[in-house]
């Protein structure tokens, strides 16, 4: 398998954003939220029907959430480098998972990223692209 994909149906929660503060009761807010976003990513991918293993691989993700403001604690982010920042947790979750050894540059690559405006609340979620790289250039 060259390709592999997977629905995450959670948004990063508001404390993974690289605008908040990271004194006391946020940090401890900012670990708990990259737990569960780590946890949920290899949850999800390893309940997957088929679940390759890439030894080298290439991640792009689609951050799809509603336009009009919700009243929760997920992050929606307005720009692909501040959302880009708020994916390490789903990065390390991915290598959770076993789709590849680790998320260090030989191993892993990032592609394009996405934000995708949604009507429904219930598609809320990122969209995980997995690709296999094979030779040196591909990183």
């Amino acid at each position: 398998m060259t390709a592999f994909e997977v629905f995450i149906p959670l948004l990063p929660a508001k404390a993974l954003s690289p605008n908040q503060g990271q004194g006391g009761k946020r940090f401890n807010a900012h670990t708990r939220a990259r737990r569960e976003m780590r946890d949920a990513t290899a949850m999800m991918v390893r309940n997957a029907p088929t679940m390759p293993h890439f030894d080298r691989a290439r991640v792009s993700i689609t951050y799809r959430y509603v336009t009009t403001r919700q009243r929760d604690d997920r992050y929606r982010p307005h720009d692909v480098p501040n959302a880009i920042s708020a994916l390490k947790p789903v990065y390390d979750g991915l290598v959770d998972a076993g789709l590849f050894p680790d998320d260090d540059w030989q191993h892993m690559a990032l592609g394009p990223h996405r934000i995708e405006r949604v009507t429904n609340p219930e598609d809320e979620g990122l969209l995980v692209r997995v690709q296999a790289l094979k030779g040196e250039k591909d990183v």
